[in-house]
């Protein structure tokens, strides 16, 4: 199914909650999948919660779309960690971050250690261009914005809405891109 999507929307649903992160998954404002953190039992990580220490925990989360494989992303405890991807046990990529103020950066490299994808933000880490390793051209994009609801109570509240632009990719890279979005909330 996600070969033949070329946007996708994801919605955070919750933003501290006891039982973790947990975000909606959306193509052409339909659900096609979910993204739901994986409750750890780590006093470690009930204790950097308690200290709002959020972006130190160590974090499971599935990731589930339409008549795809499951995925799991895996980050371990402490500050801006690289994150890992797997399917079906298998590592599919390494996303390191490499947190700037002026040039925040997020590199994928798969299995083998090469680099596949490279996305480049801007200051304030809201837009990120994403580049294939082969190519100087933009392949794909991440927007980070904020939605409009009816109420100011919720404009206030509710969290923001990540948008990818994916129709130059294939089905991996669109996969990753799907995790990169997580380091993106996780870390910047």
């Amino acid at each position: 199914m996600l070969e033949y999507i070329e946007e996708i929307e994801v919605r955070k649903e919750t933003h501290h909650t006891g039982k973790g992160l947990l975000y909606t998954v959306l193509s052409n404002k339909k659900g096609i999948g979910s993204i739901e953190e994986i409750p750890s039992k780590s006093p470690w990580n009930w204790l950097l919660k308690f200290l709002t220490l959020r972006q130190a925990v160590s974090r499971k989360v599935h990731i589930r779309c339409d008549n795809e494989p499951d995925l799991l992303l895996y980050k371990s405890r402490g500050y801006y960690k690289d994150i890992f991807l797997y399917s079906a046990s298998e590592l599919i990529g390494t996303i390191q971050p490499e947190v700037k103020v002026k040039s925040p950066k997020m590199t994928v490299f798969d299995k083998k250690g090469r680099a596949i994808l490279k996305a480049l933000g801007k200051f304030g880490a809201t837009d990120f261009s994403v580049y294939s390793d082969e190519s100087v051209k933009c392949v794909g994009t991440i927007k980070k914005r904020s939605a409009v609801y009816q109420s100011m109570k919720d404009n206030l509240l509710k969290e923001d809405h990540y948008f990818l632009d994916i129709r130059h990719l294939s089905y991996e890279e669109k996969v990753v891109m799907i995790g990169m979005t997580l380091a993106l909330d996780l870390y910047f």
